[in-house]
């Protein structure tokens, strides 16, 4: 029951790329690039800051869309239903199921994370280290973490930041684990400081290009906080592989911060006591 989803997630987000499909041509006149003032990049820092400040500790659900061509050439597809929780600045899990029924639950703490994969007769635990595109998949909650937009921005301000008519770019390194390398850098476009990113591009020497799109902004309830107090997050993030060769679509529904959260969704030691997995691989991993 919806193994193919699993595989799918726990499926490498950065293999090789492959032939890109044939795209229309670029505008006739495009918006030229000029470099971005200080005080530009000034406004942008201090509404990304704003936000991650008061997204540091929340929670959602919704649904996840995984649409992905095999290594047969097969085109598949599956949905289920997804709850997200993330604690900043290391810390994130999320568990899937459909029809009320346990498919998987990925968790991240600190310097490593795992997947509890409850999908098929036997649960399979699969421990992963966070060293440079080690454990890059789908599923892996840093990486949904930096393509949600929820990274922290540069505290100076990047060489390549340019203003394109009402937009900005600039690139910035991936965020690695305890301040280490990353072999990747992150494309930002954003417009409006109180949103955040509108697209990520994660680009990498490497391994093909993957790209993020978010839309669909909302207000995130913030316990506690009234409501002009509260953080823009979007409400469907799409990412995709190969001009959209592989993609997953996630929507987050009522959204909420500074609620409580478990720590035992990060506790691997407890994740084990509850799922008890027949099959363990990298366990020996620090």
């Amino acid at each position: 029951m919806s193994r193919i989803l699993v595989l799918a997630l726990l499926s490498t987000a950065f293999g090789p790329q492959t032939a890109c499909r044939t795209t229309e041509a670029p505008p006739a006149v495009a918006p030229i690039a000029v470099a971005g003032s200080p005080e530009a990049w000034a406004r942008l820092h201090a509404g990304q800051s704003a936000r991650l400040e008061r997204l540091a500790r929340f929670t959602a659900r919704g649904s996840v869309l995984v649409d992905f061509t095999d290594d047969t050439g097969a085109r598949l597809a599956e949905r289920a239903e997804h709850r997200f929780w993330r604690e900043a600045p290391d810390r994130a899990a999320v568990r899937l199921s459909k029809a009320g029924v346990g498919l998987s639950m990925t968790a991240w703490n600190g310097d490593r994370w795992w997947i509890m994969d409850e999908s098929g007769d036997d649960v399979v635990l699969e421990i992963h280290d966070l060293g440079p595109d080690a454990g890059r998949t789908l599923l892996a909650p840093p990486l949904l973490v930096a393509m949600a937009g929820l990274s922290p921005y540069p505290e100076a301000m990047p060489a390549d930041f340019v203003r394109i008519g009402e937009t900005y770019r600039f690139t910035m390194p991936e965020p690695g684990v305890d301040g280490g390398p990353s072999n990747a850098v992150l494309e930002v476009t954003t417009e409006n400081p109180q949103r955040g990113p509108r697209t990520i591009v994660r680009l990498s020497a490497r391994t093909a290009p993957v790209r993020s799109s978010l839309t669909r902004f909302d207000s995130v309830e913030g316990r506690g906080r009234p409501p002009g107090d509260w953080a823009l997050m979007p409400g469907r993030i799409e990412v995709e592989r190969n001009d959209g060769e592989d993609r997953m679509v996630i929507t987050l529904d009522r959204p909420l911060a500074d609620g409580e959260i478990s720590s035992r969704l990060f506790d691997l030691e407890a994740q084990i006591a509850r799922s008890r997995p027949s099959v363990v691989r990298g366990r020996d991993l620090p």
